[in-house]
């Protein structure tokens, strides 16, 4: 079974190498069953809500926000209210998630 902690290496995984990935290609490393249908985004939806809780209980840089819409380059509109109660001094979503992103690729006290 896919748990927070599966979801969890993969994307410390994906922030050492300083990329994003996409929802598809996040829920197919962490072996959620393809295609990418509505059940397995809500299952991607809870590992991550699950995620973004220990992240905040560990006082970590969001790492949801690595994940991100294969269309849009964007993450999903569903990061950015989360990011908002979790940050502060932003200009814009844009300004918000760039500086989420920059804090997970520079912060060195990930615990296992």
């Amino acid at each position: 079974m896919t748990t927070v902690a599966v979801l969890r290496e993969r994307l410390l995984g994906i922030a050492r190498h300083q990329r994003l990935i996409t929802y598809r290609d996040i829920a197919a490393r962490i072996g959620l069953p393809l295609p990418f249908d509505l059940g397995v985004e809500r299952q991607l939806e809870r590992l991550m809500d699950e995620l973004i809780e220990e992240n905040k209980a560990r006082r970590e840089p969001l790492l949801t926000a690595l994940i991100i819409n294969a269309e849009t380059k964007y993450p999903g509109k569903g990061l950015f209210p989360v990011l908002r109660s979790y940050r502060e001094n932003f200009r814009d979503d844009l300004d918000l998630w760039t500086q989420e992103v920059a804090r997970i690729y520079t912060y060195r006290k990930w615990e296992r």
